[in-house]
């Protein structure tokens, strides 16, 4: 979930604690809204800029780099950090509340009790940059000149190609057969416009249903267009959507591409932290600069990043974003694709801009230049056949194309106007003679549906007629002795027959062909839901924490023990001090040891006993480092209750969680 999703489903408790925190309230006063603060660069700046030296920053280090916004349990990071740093669990859970607190994370429950954290997905690209950024310059503009491209023929964006896969849809839903599989011919059509290999988006370890009948390419087609729903499910179908594909209509090619881009890195690339991280890092790299592939690395703490790095830019590439190249024997990339798009300028959704020009030839081939809007390029492909799609896309009007724009609601006036308009022009005369003589037999026939009165010969059919309130239910006659007649006349017209003597039966009569056959509907697959792809670790499906930790519950039973335990060191007898370490152990807690005549901390995480003796188990702390850099992995040690005598148990300070 984003920012947005997570302050709306957030107690209204702990949303007032989140408006107290320093750096959030000094932004509230100003008239900022909490939204757009939580998502702010400049708020997360000056918020490591007052916790600098705390608990808090180095665990929200690790958590972004180790999970991104992949969900996860509490104690996957006390282990993650046990492993390696000396950080005990009292620490990493005081400083997760703290980071509620702050707002940076928030916290569900699922349904038998677990919690669950994780940090929003909108804000994965406001704390990478910040806290895991990554290495290496561009090239230098001597070195750029030597680049020699080494990407074949760059495909169609990604937005192009999923505008093509929709309007086959739009054409003919996809449908499930009677018995419940995919109907093959429109899932053919549907994948056939979509020509990225699946290789590219293997990284993102789609699961789907229909996996053995639906491409990964067709799958992922389907999830962006019902997430933005631009596609809708409805009974056994999946069709176009027409208010929300005008909305995606409206955007220019480059504007739909950078929230595909958004899209991938949220949706998709929060199934892998380091993959979502390398994304978050490429997002924030200035297009049409060429930079070093070697340099694309973020480590993720398993030694994947360069794995990750180079599956994140075959992606790109596979989707029109990229090109690659090669500078002296070293690979080297730039993007193709502006995460930062300028905005339209048009006055109205869907509207065709002045710079939107379309290029009428006299032959009827249309050219479409790179920045036409997809509104633009929708409608082309209901009035016109389409002959290449390359940065200028050429299309081509035909009978054919005419017959096709008339069944989608277009007219020999509108498809004119039309192309005046976005040419800016009147239509060429062998244009516009061509359209004139392809639209003029177009509405000549058609089918309608309409309710015919059968009788059984023409005696009977001139009986009816003779009655004058029969007669004028009755529109037209076909043959000797069948009528049509007003469907809303029925009723009336079934109670006049009775009183002639003639009764129809009470059910309507259905001609069908006795081959037909009915889909049935698919409950299981009529769900309404956000996409087709099932979303890893979906957090929506938990409800928002609404207990706020306070010290009872982060350590259970502290109330009952002295309070000198946690105070200062002092000596105590051998069985008070196996007490305090079996406690520290429960806590997860330090204890500080006085151990050849110095103080010390300690993290315990086990005790053996052999009779009246025993022995803790944990790592020593270094006291001499600051606390983002506890993070060197210490040596397993074991201290004998012969070696020290004063302790006390350390615990983290709870000031800042205190709700008052």
């Amino acid at each position: 979930m984003n920012v947005a999703q997570s302050l709306l489903r957030l107690p209204e408790s702990i949303r007032a604690l989140i408006e107290t925190d320093p750096v959030v309230r000094e932004r509230l006063e100003d008239g900022q809204y909490l939204e757009d603060i939580l998502r702010c660069r400049e708020w997360a700046e000056a918020w490591l800029r007052s916790y600098l030296d705390t608990d808090q920053r180095a665990v929200l280090n690790n958590l972004v780099e180790r999970f991104a916004s992949k969900p996860f349990e509490p104690v996957n990071l006390i282990k993650s950090l046990g492993r390696s740093s000396a950080f005990a669990g009292s620490e990493v859970r005081v400083a997760l509340a703290k980071l509620r607190r702050s707002g940076i994370i928030f916290a569900v429950r699922k349904a038998w009790g677990d919690q669950l954290l994780y940090l929003p997905e909108d804000t994965v690209t406001l704390w990478q940059p910040l806290l895991l950024p990554l290495g290496g310059e561009p090239l230098a503009p001597d070195e750029a000149a030597d680049v020699t491209v080494t990407s074949s023929a760059l495909p169609l964006p990604l937005s192009m190609e999923l505008l093509s896969a929709w309007q086959t849809l739009r054409r003919q839903p996809l449908t499930w057969t009677g018995k419940g599989s995919l109907h093959r011919p429109t899932v053919a059509k549907f994948t056939g416009e979509l020509r990225f290999p699946a290789d590219a988006i293997r990284c993102l370890n789609l699961t789907y249903p229909h996996a053995d009948q639906l491409a990964p390419q067709a799958a992922i087609a389907l999830d962006i267009g019902l997430h933005l729903k631009a596609l809708m499910r409805s009974d056994n179908e999946i069709k176009v959507a027409p208010s929300g594909m005008e909305n995606w209509l409206a955007l220019s090619p480059a504007e739909a591409d950078a929230r595909l881009y958004d899209i991938l890195l949220t949706r998709y690339g929060k199934a892998d932290a380091g993959l979502q991280l390398i994304a978050s890092a490429v997002r924030a790299l200035e297009p049409g600069v060429w930079f070093r592939e070697s340099r694309l690395v973020i480590d993720d703490g398993n030694r994947n990043g360069e794995r990750f790095g180079l599956e994140w830019l075959g992606l790109m590439e596979a989707f029109g974003w990229l090109e690659r190249g090669d500078c002296a024997g070293e690979a080297v990339y730039r993007k193709r694709l502006d995460n930062e798009p300028k905005l339209s300028q048009s006055g109205e959704a869907g509207a065709i801009d002045a710079f939107e020009e379309l290029f009428v030839q006299p032959d009827g081939e249309l050219f479409v230049p790179p920045d036409a809007k997809l509104k633009l390029r929708w409608m082309l492909a209901d009035i016109a056949d389409p002959v290449t799609s390359d940065a200028i896309c050429i299309y081509r009007l035909s009978r054919n194309a005419c017959a096709r724009a008339y069944n989608a609601g277009y007219v020999l006036r509108s498809v004119t106007e039309l192309l005046e308009q976005a040419s800016r022009a009147p239509l060429p005369e062998p244009v516009a003679d061509s359209l004139a003589d392809w639209f003029a037999p177009l509405g000549k026939i058609k089918f309608a549906e309409a309710m015919l009165l059968r009788t059984e010969d023409a005696t009977v059919a001139d009986a009816i007629m003779r009655d004058p309130d029969i007669a004028d239910m009755l529109l037209e006659k076909i043959g000797d002795r069948d009528f049509i007649v007003l469907s809303e006349s029925y009723s009336v017209l079934s109670a006049k027959l009775r009183q002639i003597g003639y009764p129809p039966p009470d059910r309507i009569q259905v001609i069908s062909s006795p081959a037909s056959d009915k889909n049935e509907n698919h409950p299981e697959e009529t769900k309404s839901d956000s996409g087709w792809v099932y979303a890893p670790d979906a957090v929506g499906v938990y409800e928002a924490d609404p207990v706020w930790p306070d010290a009872e519950s982060l350590f259970p039973g502290l109330s009952e023990i002295p309070a000198a335990w946690i105070m200062k060191p002092r000596a105590y007898h051998a069985t008070t001090r196996k007490k305090m370490i079996q406690r520290a152990i429960e806590w997860e807690a330090l204890v500080r040891l006085e151990v050849d005549g110095s103080a010390r901390t300690f993290v315990p995480n086990g005790l053996r006993e052999d009779g009246d003796r025993w022995t803790v188990s944990g790592r020593w702390q270094s006291d001499d480092c600051e606390i983002g850099t506890r993070l060197d992995k210490s040596e397993q040690a074991f201290v004998n209750a012969e070696q020290f005598t004063d302790m006390m148990i350390v615990l983290p300070s709870l000031d800042a969680l205190e709700t008052d």
